[in-house]
């Protein structure tokens, strides 16, 4: 059990690693570091793919650096059978709104869209019982979800002018 406790531990200093990365902006270095952790933590090392735990932050870092290639590798990674936090899933989806957005999918953004809102909600009933100070973090992703939405509704289904759009509004 001993072992188990140090690898969550483990896992804890290499999220909050990575968030501190992210709040500082070297984005690069998150994804190299996710990768990086992924593969020490794996016992064979042959595999390129990121564990769950860390995947949330390289994909935040991948849509803010505008690496649309590296967002589709690192989306289309997460397995829906292993649990996720909230913001881990959040930020998930977020990251798959914005892929399905760039590639021109409008179809499929409605369906991010939601499943983003649903892991948000789960989390804002509980935290307005508390206090507005915890909800509010809740209420600027709902807020991000539905400015992403406008944006997609104003471009309409022309998928040039989307991808376009898109990379002026990331860049």
């Amino acid at each position: 059990r001993m072992g188990d406790e140090n690898g969550e531990g483990k896992v804890a200093a290499q999220k909050g690693l990575l968030r501190s990365l992210l709040k500082l902006g070297r984005l690069d270095s998150v994804v190299n570091q996710a990768y990086g952790m992924s593969k020490q933590s794996l016992s064979q090392g042959k595999s390129t793919e990121i564990c769950n735990d860390l995947l949330p932050s390289a994909i935040e870092a991948a849509w803010r650096l505008g690496k649309w290639s590296l967002l589709d590798d690192l989306v289309s990674e997460q397995r829906d059978e292993s649990p996720l936090d909230v913001g881990a899933r959040y930020q998930i989806e977020f990251g798959r709104t914005l892929h399905r957005l760039h590639s021109g999918s409008t179809a499929d953004v409605a369906t991010s869209l939601t499943a983003a809102r649903e892991s948000v909600m789960s989390s804002l009933s509980g935290a307005a019982r508390v206090s507005y100070a915890r909800s509010y973090p809740c209420l600027v992703q709902l807020h991000a979800l539905r400015e992403v939405e406008e944006f997609s509704l104003s471009l309409g289904t022309e998928e040039g002018k989307l991808r376009q759009s898109l990379d002026d509004v990331v860049s």
